[in-house]
């Protein structure tokens, strides 16, 4: 069981690296205000789209 989370906790750090440089690179590059916001909308989905999983697999590794 801790080997899984630990696995959970390295793959939450290498995601969250990729959308970072994904979301920097679209705002630092793009010119005008239709970059900032496909970055904030990837950026939000992003977040929701990683949480589905994550609460998929508390909920299974936490079940009585």
């Amino acid at each position: 069981m801790q080997l899984l989370i630990l696995v959970a906790v390295v793959l939450l750090i290498v995601f969250w690296i990729h959308a970072f440089v994904i979301l920097y690179h679209l705002i630092r590059f793009g010119v005008g205000p239709i970059p900032k916001q496909v970055s904030l909308i990837f950026f939000i989905g992003s977040f929701i789209l990683f949480m589905f999983p994550v609460l998929a697999i508390l909920s299974i590794i936490f079940t009585p």
